[in-house]
């Protein structure tokens, strides 16, 4: 006969299990016969053990083996074997590993017709015993999940107080659906939803865990495993904004560390699923710099080529799709408080991908240009920071690759159409706003196709 498997274990367990507990109730017949297939058992409170005895011959029991009356008291299953029995040697000793195997804790005990202990586990075997032998490791299903639960039962707990709500409502369900099939024995199920209960644990969406897994950030394995906690932490923040600002930094970091993986060497399946992740965090970094300004909204991928050419020939701003201006407003007059008309120099220009655009501001603030700029602004008593950099710094010697432009032909006031603007030689112009706080804020940023004046 073939090997049994977990799931047939599993389910036979939850049958004898509840045998056992009749049995607990009240004593039943038993028919107990061995074979090279293992142990097979019967039990009754109303057959007579003969007759279970061919039953057991039937499921594929041998000749060897015992018959009578068992009784459960506490954790002990007690075997009182009918009277002209001879019970094999170590029979008691098969049926509690025939137990265990279906994750079932008893210790058995064999007993004569008249009382007279047969077989037993040390510690049963009464006075004059020799000393118990140390507890064999208990290695039923149900003690190896329970043992499994206990070991993540602090991080559940940290998860569900770190929340949000609707996310500690999903744990406690898991949890609960965990704890439902345990009661009712289906360890199947039980494993199922332990596994589910450790997966939602890992990828809470809680700056703690984030922390947590930053310890990792150096392995493309774990990277790559961090794909339900960035999506779940982009929904979060999505929906909280305060929540949003408190992760910035870790999720700078964390995107960083995907950037510096994919230069290296991971497996194609971590390097698509890392890519995936960073693209995601592209956005989300530059939501953040939107926040601060309005340099991607102008002059980012999002903008398209048609909304370039009609910004510097016909004076439209790419964020209202109107003359008027997004941003600023009339300050003087009748209608001071209302749009004023956007303007824009001869040349409109972006970055293709968000994620040029997020590196380029990342290079510029860790660059001494920028440390220069802002310390003479700081002197000067002003919180204007404006900061030039070659477009082959911040991009390297294949920058024309990732921008585009309009320039317009004729004058403002006549122009003759646009032609794609040449950024030979050209600049990355970065604003940024000084804060109360100390910071800086990105007002705007672009490629600029005139050179740094000396």
């Amino acid at each position: 006969m073939a090997k049994k498997t977990k799931a047939q274990l599993v389910e036979e367990g939850k049958e004898l299990k509840k045998q056992l507990a009749a049995v607990r109730s009240k004593p039943h017949n038993f028919a107990l016969l061995m074979s090279t297939d293992g142990l097979f058992l019967e039990l009754s409170k109303v057959l007579d053990p003969s007759k279970l005895k061919l039953a057991a011959k039937k499921a594929g029991g041998g000749p060897k083996g015992a018959i009578g009356q068992a009784e459960v008291d506490g954790s002990l299953l007690k075997l009182t074997c009918a009277e002209g029995e001879d019970p094999p040697d170590k029979l008691g000793k098969l049926l509690k590993a025939h137990l265990r195997e279906r994750g079932i804790q008893f210790k058995v005990a064999i007993l004569s017709h008249d009382g007279k202990t047969l077989e037993a586990d040390e510690e049963e075997a009464g006075e004059g015993a020799a000393a118990p032998a140390p507890a064999a490791p208990d290695t039923g299903i149900e003690a190896k999940l329970t043992k499994a639960f206990e070991k993540i039962k602090t991080m559940l707990v940290a998860a569900l107080k770190a929340g949000p709500p609707d996310y500690a409502e999903k744990l406690k369900q898991q949890a609960g659906l965990y704890a439902a099939a345990m009661k009712g024995e289906d360890f199947e199920k039980a494993l199922k939803d332990l596994t589910g209960l450790r997966k939602l644990i890992a990828d809470a969406p809680s700056a703690e865990r984030l922390t947590g897994a930053l310890a990792g950030k150096g392995d493309p394995a774990k990277l790559a495993g961090m794909t339900g906690m960035v999506d779940n932490l982009i929904d979060r923040a999505g929906k909280d904004g305060a929540f949003d600002d408190t992760i910035k930094p870790q999720i700078k970091e964390l995107r960083r560390a995907m950037k510096a993986a994919m230069a290296g060497t991971p497996t194609p399946e971590d390097r698509a699923r890392i890519e995936a992740m960073k693209k995601k965090l592209d956005d989300v970094c530059l939501g953040h710099l939107a926040k601060e300004g309005h340099g991607p909204q102008r002059h980012e991928g999002g903008v398209t080529p048609k909304q370039l050419s009609d910004r510097v020939e016909k004076g439209l701003d790419p964020v209202t799709g109107t003359e008027f201006d997004a941003y600023k407003k009339i300050k003087k007059g009748a209608k001071k408080g209302q749009p004023a008309k956007h303007s824009c120099a001869e040349h409109a220009t972006r970055l293709k991908d968000p994620g040029d655009y997020v590196d380029a501001d990342e290079t510029v603030r860790s660059g001494k240009a920028f440390a220069g700029e802002r310390a003479k602004t700081v002197a000067a008593g002003s919180t204007f920071l404006k900061v030039e950099i070659s477009l082959e710094d911040a991009f390297g010697p294949d920058y024309k690759d990732k921008l585009e432009g309009f320039t317009r032909l004729g004058t403002k006031d006549a122009p003759k159409g646009t032609e794609p603007t040449d950024f030979t030689g050209g600049k990355l112009v970065a604003l940024y706003i000084i804060q109360p706080d100390g910071s800086e804020n990105l007002l705007t940023m672009f490629p600029d196709p005139e050179p740094i004046k000396p």
